[in-house]
């Protein structure tokens, strides 16, 4: 049984490997080599002007893209892209709805009558 079971596993492993090898083999010999970049680095964010219209600070994207990676890291990229991704769907919600399914997840029902027995 030990046997059979130390066979799967290489045969599975020496799969797995081939297939990773094969793909950086091939990214290498097609010159794959885009990495994610913002379409405008240079572009201002944001631009702080006093009451002669002088600029006192301006953030351009890349300042803000480097300061968002450094402090909150991935998980607000992924949050910014999901509701920039999403915002037709989100702004579709109804508060009813978004009630009905917070008690469907507590009660594992949205019907009155069930819940007040339990």
């Amino acid at each position: 049984m030990k046997e059979a079971m130390t066979k799967k596993f290489l045969i599975v492993f020496s799969i797995v490997s081939l297939v990773v090898v094969a793909a950086i083999i091939l990214a290498f010999a097609t010159g794959n080599t885009y990495y994610p970049s913002l379409s405008d680095p240079d572009g201002v964010f944001y631009q702080r002007v006093d009451d002669q219209g002088n600029v006192i600070y301006e953030i351009t994207n890349q300042e803000l893209f480097e300061e968002i990676k450094r402090e909150d890291g991935i998980q607000q990229l992924l949050l910014m892209t999901d509701s920039i991704l999403l915002s037709e769907y989100i702004d579709a919600v109804t508060e009813d709805e978004i009630d009905e399914k917070l008690l469907e997840l507590t009660y594992g029902t949205s019907d009155p009558t069930l819940i007040a027995e339990i």
